[in-house]
């Protein structure tokens, strides 16, 4: 058995973004990284934040609060950003607001600055991951997709009368992640959703949504804090890059291949890391006592384990392709001629003049799609080497 399989068993948890669960899968019970109590066989993983703890948030804070107090809550709301973590974690604290005994005042009006206590029995069931009333998806399979059977199944529940609270809760994380059929199954009950239902859709990346899924959403768009943090692997291919056009004024065909080489090596040694933490991760702490087990569940974990190592390394490369991504969008805003540009990579400004000079800004465009293009391709069963090697040797450099 997997070493870190036993830890497993015992309930799990998820990666740091959210992006990853290794606990049982289901459509209404959901958890994240936090302090941790057990229920049965199970890990209740708190969601222990309130609004409040958002200050830095807080034009989205007093928006929510200003629609609650004025009567006009939304049937469903799109969270959008870079950090899925962030995201659910705000997303759960309006969900909480909405539940909280004590956030409203006599007759069920919502004050000013309406916020959870934290400690009433709504706001308890809500924080164990127990409320019957909140409904979760999340992606799962090895392909980390949201399916059309869970979808089908989160859509029933919906359909179903609130059990003690005023309203029910569909929360997706990650609604990007829905195939084309899930998609189309949850867009007709958004168009129609059950009697005091709200909707809390998340995601990193709303240019993979239905735009008729965007229409129907209020959206709250939390944008990066503007320090950019560009993964290891990421800063090592650009300034061989940056140092082939130094030395010689281009990136010839041998250079492209000595980047591909680093890259593919660099993406190899990372999903080992990868592979290694979430062992470690998984079985801390855990000494024994797991060694009957039934087989069937033995290897319904193992899949759920081997997916979140599959959906951390696909949010990883993600990460490193984007900020290739900023790179080839410093030299576009370059040949664009734009006044004082707010460059990503401002210490290289003087190569990537030189750069901007010898292409067009439609090619600068182009490099940039054509990064975009792959990072759409890779969440395919592409040959991933192969689809890196066809989008550099096409950019223009």
């Amino acid at each position: 058995m997997n070493r870190g399989l036993k830890r497993v068993i015992s309930g799990g948890e998820r990666d740091s973004r959210g992006g990853a669960g290794f606990g049982i899968p289901s459509v209404n019970v959901g958890v994240r990284g936090g302090n941790k109590s057990r229920s049965g066989d199970r890990a209740v993983i708190y969601w222990g934040m309130v609004l409040a703890d958002f200050a830095s948030r807080s034009t989205a804070v007093e928006l929510l609060q200003r629609s609650l107090s004025r009567g006009r809550l939304g049937h469903a709301y799109l969270l959008s950003g870079e950090d899925l973590k962030f995201l659910e974690d705000f997303g759960m604290a309006f969900v909480k607001t909405l539940f909280c005994e004590r956030s409203r005042a006599e007759g069920g009006v919502f004050p000013a600055h309406a916020d959870a206590c934290d400690s009433c029995v709504q706001c308890r069931k809500v924080v164990s991951g127990n409320h019957p009333d909140i409904h979760i998806l999340r992606p799962e399979s090895k392909m980390r997709m949201i399916r059309m059977e869970p979808t089908q199944e989160f859509i029933r529940r919906l359909q179903s009368k609130a059990y003690e609270g005023r309203y029910k809760v569909g929360f997706i994380v990650a609604v990007d992640r829905m195939n084309t059929q899930a998609a189309n199954a949850f867009l007709k009950t958004l168009e129609e959703p059950p009697p005091r239902t709200v909707f809390i859709l998340l995601t990193t990346e709303h240019e993979r949504l239905l735009d008729t899924v965007i229409s129907r959403c209020l959206r709250l768009h939390f944008p990066g804090t503007g320090d950019q943090e560009f993964p290891p692997l990421a800063m090592t291919v650009m300034e061989k890059m940056i140092g082939a056009v130094k030395s010689t004024g281009k990136l010839s065909i041998l250079d492209r291949y000595a980047l591909l080489s680093t890259i593919v090596d660099g993406l190899k040694t990372l999903n080992d890391t990868i592979v290694t933490e979430i062992g470690e991760r998984s079985s801390a702490g855990n000494s024994g006592g797991y060694q009957d087990i039934d087989s069937s569940l033995a290897e319904k974990y193992e899949t759920e384990l081997k997916a979140s190592i599959e959906a951390e390394y696909r949010l990883q490369r993600s990460r490193f392709f984007q900020a290739i991504q900023w790179l080839f969008r410093d030299i576009w805003l370059l040949t664009s001629h734009v006044e004082n540009p707010r460059l990503a990579y401002p210490q290289w400004k003087e190569t990537l003049d030189s750069v901007s000079r010898r292409i067009t800004t439609g090619q600068a465009l182009e490099n940039i799609n054509s990064i975009e293009k792959l990072q759409q391709v890779l969440h395919t069963n592409v040959q991933e080497a192969l689809a890196i090697e066809v989008c550099f040797l096409k950019l223009h450099f």
